[in-house]
C-alpha cells in the first residue's frame, strides 16, 4: 500500500545526519509499506536494514526479512541507540550517518522498499 509521501527505493541510501553527541539517546523510526499482490508494481517483500553508523562502525541497526505487516498495509518500525557508552574508536563529535538498505529480491538484485516518514530523534540525559 502506498501512502502520500511514500517513496520506493531499490538502492542503499546513506546520509550524514550530524555528529555523535555524548550521553544522548537516539531513536529512529520509519513507515514501511507492504505491497498487495495485485499492486501496480507487485513484488515479493525482500526485507531491509536501517542502521546508524559512524565511519565503518555500525552503532545500531534494525534488520528484517519479513514484512512488518500484512499485504496492502503501512507499518511503523524503529530502534534506538544509547550513546552513553561508545564503541572503541568512536568519540563524541564523530560523524553520524543513517543507512537505509533494501533487501535483495532474489539474493542478487536489490528489491523494493516503500518508505515514508523517516524520523530521527535525539534526547540528552536531561530529556531534551
Amino acid at each position: 500500500m502506498r501512502s502520500a509521501g511514500m517513496v520506493s527505493i531499490n538502492q542503499t541510501i546513506r546520509r550524514e545526519i550530524g555528529t555523535i553527541t555524548t550521553d544522548s539517546h537516539y531513536t529512529v523510526s520509519a513507515t514501511i509499506g507492504v505491497r498487495a499482490k495485485n499492486a501496480k508494481n507487485p513484488s515479493t517483500f525482500p526485507g531491509y536494514t536501517i542502521r546508524l553508523v559512524s565511519g565503518d562502525t555500525t552503532l545500531a541497526q534494525l534488520t528484517s526479512n519479513t514484512p512488518p505487516g500484512p499485504a496492502n498495509s503501512v507499518n511503523t518500525v524503529g530502534f534506538s541507540w544509547d550513546a552513553t557508552s561508545l564503541p572503541d574508536g568512536i568519540q563524541p563529535g564523530d560523524p553520524l550517518t543513517i543507512e537505509i538498505i533494501p533487501g535483495k529480491a532474489n539474493g542478487l538484485t536489490p528489491g523494493y522498499l516503500d518508505l515514508n516518514a523517516l524520523r530521527i530523534s535525539v534526547l540528552g540525559q536531561d530529556g531534551r
